[in-house]
């Protein structure tokens, strides 16, 4: 019987560019657009510069988005994804544990550019990557392989292979065997993502995606992998997944999963989404009277809870913005004095302020079994205020704006891409991606793309 990755491989290879339907396509291009504008938000952070600072030459076939230097493919997958992530603003999937399947596309654009790829090939490549992720998010055992140590990023180590095979031209075996390579190579613990998080958090996926990029160049020039490195004595499913779901992994493509993506509105954690959109909805009622607050109830479902339960000290005094961006409380509190929750509500001066710790004391978080239920299909959130008057507001968010059921509109999602974008490239420049992705399958060749994300000279002040 064929192993696992080779079934999987047979999977992927029986999609080709032609079959994709418009829905799916249209989808890629807003995963990507959204993809770029994070990784154009965090490319002057100084992890990312780090990264950059990195593997930055003078010449090579990918670039460095948001900065005037290039890189071989897999370096600018690990720099690229870096820049992705460090916002945390990316876009993800519902599920038992955290799911970025857009941190692949950072690979899937130095594939792209270094092979001369159309938009119709980059956006089967999309589609492939989140469907391989998604996938191996959904056939995670329960306790699913977060609560073994092991990052989500994990899963990125079969998604990037799967993504960027037809790219590279590979063989249905060549797949098999970068799959294999990848599969050994890939798993990364979830280490750095716990407590008071380090800076190093923020190239976690982009690792394991140069990995994967290499392996894959590796299969093409002929590198075998042990293909039983899935189920195999030693492989990935005794030692980091324990329990899985094949038939998840393996059936047929009946519904292209990256339609069920879900797009950050606010700049939080997912589990924080409900939250921020329920007390932004309370503020005109409060009418900035947070100093009378007497206590601030958040109800969330009982993962959800337990998750925000660990750590307490760390997320209710965050040191640092990767921390506070995962606090629901830091979050819901930033938001209701501020009203919003983008990159500037993580500053040393929001983390530091005494008006959002006040409010982070007065709150108090509890599991709810109603809103459990909607778990793990959305991260529901109730939220009262009781003021010290005895007045007492609430509002209950089931999906976040952004969450599939409650998709963001084409207009939305342009206007958060240049939010991020303008300040890096220039209005002119954010206008012109805009366009170019939103002509996606048009595209012969996604070069000219490309070419508008560094931050070279001619960008407007």
């Amino acid at each position: 019987m064929p192993s696992v990755l080779e079934r999987l491989a047979d999977v992927v290879a029986g999609v080709s560019p032609e079959q994709l339907p418009d829905e799916v396509l249209h989808e890629a291009g807003r995963r990507l657009l959204d993809a770029i504008g994070c990784m154009l938000g965090g490319s002057a952070a100084g992890p990312v510069r780090a990264a950059f600072d990195a593997v930055g030459t003078a010449t090579g076939p990918a670039t460095l988005v948001g900065d005037g230097r290039r890189a071989s493919v897999a370096d600018a997958a690990l720099a690229n994804s870096t820049a992705l992530r460090y916002l945390d603003y990316m876009d993800g999937h519902p599920g038992p544990y955290p799911c970025h399947p857009s941190l692949l596309v950072p690979a899937v654009l130095a594939a792209a550019e270094s092979r001369g790829a159309s938009g119709r090939q980059l956006a089967l490549a999309i589609a492939l990557g989140y469907e391989v992720d998604i996938r191996m998010q959904l056939g995670s055992g329960d306790p699913d392989i977060t609560a073994h140590g092991w990052s989500g990023s994990t899963n990125l180590a079969m998604a990037v292979p799967s993504a960027v095979a037809g790219i590279f031209g590979l063989s249905r075996d060549e797949l098999v065997h970068a799959l294999a390579i990848a599969t050994v190579h890939g798993p990364t613990l979830d280490a750095s993502g716990r407590g008071q998080m380090a800076a190093s958090k923020s190239c976690v996926d982009g690792m394991v995606a140069q990995s994967a990029v290499t392996a894959t160049l590796l299969a093409r020039h002929g590198m075998r992998g042990k293909v039983t490195a899935f189920e195999g004595e030693d492989g990935f499913l005794n030692g980091v997944a324990r329990r899985f779901d094949e038939e998840v992994l393996l059936g047929p493509i009946d519904h292209f999963r990256i339609l069920d993506a879900y797009t950050k509105q606010y700049n939080a954690v997912k589990c924080a989404q409900s939250a921020v959109g329920s007390v932004v909805a309370l503020r005109e009622s409060v009418a900035g009277r947070w100093d009378e607050v007497d206590r601030i109830t958040l109800q969330l479902a009982e993962r959800d809870w337990r998750n925000q339960s660990d750590d307490v000290e760390a997320r209710r005094r965050p040191g640092n913005r990767d921390t506070a961006n995962h606090s629901v409380v830091y979050c819901l509190a930033t938001a209701a004095i501020e009203g919003q929750l983008q990159a500037e509500q993580f500053g040393p001066d929001r983390l530091a302020d005494p008006r959002i710790h006040a409010l982070i004391d007065r709150t108090v978080i509890a599991p709810d079994p109603e809103l459990t239920s909607y778990w793990p299909k959305a991260n529901p959130a109730s939220v009262e205020i009781r003021l010290r008057s005895g007045e007492t507001f609430t509002h209950t968010t089931i999906y976040f704006p952004g969450h599939p059921r409650n998709p963001i509109s084409d207009e939305d999602l342009e206007a958060k891409f240049r939010s991020l974008a303008t300040p890096v490239v220039g209005a002119e420049r954010a206008g012109a991606i805009v366009e170019q992705v939103r002509r996606l399958p048009e595209l012969t060749e996604v070069t000219g793309l490309l070419a508008l994300l560094s931050a070279g000279s001619g960008v407007e002040a």
